[in-house]
C-alpha cells in the first residue's frame, strides 16, 4: 500500500499538471483544516521552487492559484484555475508554465495587462489526506 502512495506522489503534477478533480473519483481525500497563504511575487519560478521544496515529504496538497495586485485579502484577486494537487515531487517548471499559461488566457479573455505593475501569485493551499 505505501508504494502506491509514493507512485501517486511522485507523478502528482510532474509531467502535466494533476487537479483535485482527477483523482475524486478515485480517491477518497480529508480536505478538512484550515487554507495557508505563500506569497510570490511576480511568478519567480525560484520562490515556487522554494514552496515545493519545504512540502513534507510524504503529503499531498491542495492549491488554488491566485493573482492578487497588491496581496490583500480584501482586495480583488484573479482564481487563475481550479485546485491543483502538489508533493514535494512536482516539477516547478510545468506549474509555471501551466501558471503562466492560465495568466494569457486571462490577458486575452479580460482584456488587462499587468506588465508594468507589482504583483503577487498566491499559492492557497492545505494538506490532505488520501485514503486508498
Amino acid at each position: 500500500m505505501k508504494n502506491i502512495y509514493i507512485e501517486l506522489f511522485k507523478r502528482t503534477s510532474n509531467t502535466q499538471i494533476t487537479f483535485l478533480k482527477d483523482i475524486k473519483n478515485h480517491i477518497k481525500t480529508d480536505k478538512s483544516g484550515k487554507f495557508k497563504y505563500f506569497y510570490i511575487s511576480y511568478f519567480q519560478i525560484k520562490r515556487i521552487e522554494d514552496f515545493i521544496l519545504n512540502l513534507d515529504d510524504n503529503s499531498l496538497y491542495t492549491v488554488i492559484p491566485i493573482l492578487s495586485i497588491f496581496g490583500k485579502d480584501e482586495d480583488p484577486h484573479l482564481i487563475l484555475s481550479k485546485q491543483i494537487l502538489i508533493t514535494k515531487f512536482s516539477n516547478p517548471l510545468i506549474i509555471k508554465e501551466f501558471l503562466n499559461d492560465q495568466l494569457n488566457k486571462a490577458f486575452i479573455e479580460f482584456d488587462f495587462n499587468i506588465d508594468n505593475k507589482y504583483h503577487y501569485l498566491i499559492f492557497k493551499f492545505k494538506k490532505i489526506s488520501i485514503f486508498i
